[in-house]
């Protein structure tokens, strides 16, 4: 998808196949999370909703808290286990960093300047 921006610790293997690196190279001693920066300037024109379609039917669902509440920013699968969080530009100057903004009712983003 060309409006997306992903980071973390999964995009060397994305970037770079594991199976055939040169000689004396180490594979990536990655992590399985993917964070997906998304730009506020789609959320309007509603552009995101591929995302959740894929991931819901990849397996992926929220993920819940140690206190057992779900995290709407953050979305999980099992096996394997993969985390996937959801960062956000402030829509203004004014936005609170680390709160959440709502793209749907089942679904946030952690607001993260740059």
């Amino acid at each position: 998808m060309d409006d997306l921006v992903v980071v973390g610790g999964l995009v060397p293997s994305l970037l770079i196949d594991q199976e055939h690196l040169p000689e004396k190279v180490a594979p990536h001693v990655g992590t399985l999370d993917l964070d997906l920066g998304l730009a506020f300037a789609l959320v309007g024109e509603q552009r995101y909703q591929k995302v959740t379609d894929r991931l819901t039917q990849a397996g992926f669902q929220s993920d819940v808290n140690d206190e057992g509440i779900q995290t709407r920013q953050r979305w999980r699968i099992s096996d394997p286990p993969v985390t996937v969080d959801f960062l956000i530009e402030p829509e203004n100057k004014k936005a609170k960093p680390v709160s959440l903004f709502s793209l749907t009712k089942d679904w946030a983003a952690i607001v993260a300047p740059a």
